[in-house]
């Protein structure tokens, strides 16, 4: 009893205009079931909200990149990341069992999130990023610039037996990561202890932070590592798309194409007049007619 017909069959041309870029309006009418006056109607309304547009050239119609650019980024810029991540807690221990965790890259520490204080501010305690789960999966899908960065100047101290020391074995160890999808801390940290981790990107696609679980060896043994660890990527793209990153691919660049009638050419150059210190030849003088007499010798 709520819905309103003509707001849905708006929101059907907008639909329709996103999977097909420029349709006139009887194709519009035909793609959500009404008739071009109708359908006229409601994109005289689309148009004067900016959302719609007629190209000039081909007077179809389709969607108006300014307006709805302008919309996007605003709304970008009003979402607050923590409110996103704060539900990873609850959501990651309703679907695993064990406590959700999140945490942010300061340097080379893991900073481990532990409590909020109001909607912005975090608070936790910093970790050794290569030692930990979460570290290592925000590591992992850093530009190759800024992880060479940071690897220069992390401290890679052994926490345990197991803690990777070798600088080019943690680049070794975060290739198979980003091939992976996902990082695993076996024990590097704490040795009883055994972790998941897997990026949050936002809506430009780079790494903000890693979500994950993680608890004693035995609450999650190693057979049932790729099921957690498919659980907490799918959080961590949950999250992801809240922030506003986004799968489909960017448009690709447009090149614009003329056909060639034909070139102008340079002129032809006049000939060689032979050497560089001759000058024009003299014209010759003629020589004087003789003057028509009357026939008398002078």
């Amino acid at each position: 009893m709520y819905r309103v017909r003509a707001l849905e069959q708006a929101l059907q041309i907008l639909a329709v205009l996103e999977v097909e870029p420029e349709l006139t309006l009887p194709e519009l009418g035909a793609r959500i079931g009404t008739q071009t006056p109708n359908v006229h109607r409601l994109v005289l309304h689309l148009v004067e909200a900016g959302l719609v547009e007629a190209s000039p050239l081909t007077k179809r119609y389709r969607l108006a990149p300014k307006r709805l650019g302008e919309l996007s980024a605003r709304a970008l810029a009003g979402l607050n990341p923590w409110e996103a991540l704060r539900q990873v807690v609850a959501g990651l221990k309703e679907s695993t069992g064990m406590p959700g965790l999140i945490a942010v890259l300061s340097g080379g520490r893991a900073i481990y999130v532990e409590q909020f204080r109001g909607p912005e501010r975090a608070l936790g305690r910093a970790f050794p990023a290569h030692a930990t789960a979460l570290g290592k999966a925000i590591l992992a899908f850093l530009p190759e610039p800024t992880r060479e960065a940071v690897l220069a100047e992390l401290v890679l101290d052994a926490w345990t037996p197991t803690t990777i020391t070798d600088r080019e074995r943690l680049r070794e160890e975060l290739a198979v990561i980003a091939e992976r999808g996902y990082a695993l801390e076996e024990g590097e940290l704490d040795g009883p202890r055994r972790s998941v981790g897997a990026p949050v990107r936002d809506h430009t696609g780079a790494v903000i932070a890693a979500v994950g679980v993680g608890g004693g060896k035995a609450a999650l043994p190693r057979a049932k590592t790729a099921a957690i660890a498919k659980i907490v990527v799918a959080e961590a793209e949950r999250v992801s798309a809240a922030l506003g990153a986004s799968r489909v691919a960017a448009p690709p660049p447009r090149a614009l194409t003329v056909e060639v009638l034909g070139a102008v050419e340079p002129p032809v150059p006049p000939p060689a007049t032979g050497g560089q210190d001759e000058s024009p030849a003299p014209r010759a003088r003629r020589r004087p007619r003789a003057k028509r007499g009357s026939g008398k010798s002078p």
